[in-house]
């Protein structure tokens, strides 16, 4: 179960077209043409909003996941 906070989402979740979805509409992947690709700018803008530490990083599991 997702929990919010004033209509944030706390957790991924699957927004109403199934893409993997954070905070209030952040999706994590984009549609280039035909293919869906993980977001160029996730990792830096995940630490700025403090969700991975200055030296952390996705896995390639958490990216597969994706």
């Amino acid at each position: 179960m997702n929990k919010t906070r004033g209509g944030d989402r706390l957790n991924v979740y699957l927004d109403s077209e199934n893409i993997p979805t954070v905070g209030i509409g952040y999706a994590l992947i984009t549609n280039q043409g035909d293919t869906w690709v993980v977001r160029p700018d996730l990792v830096t803008d995940l630490r700025d909003v403090g969700i991975l530490g200055e030296n952390e990083n996705l896995t390639a599991s958490d990216l597969q996941r994706l």
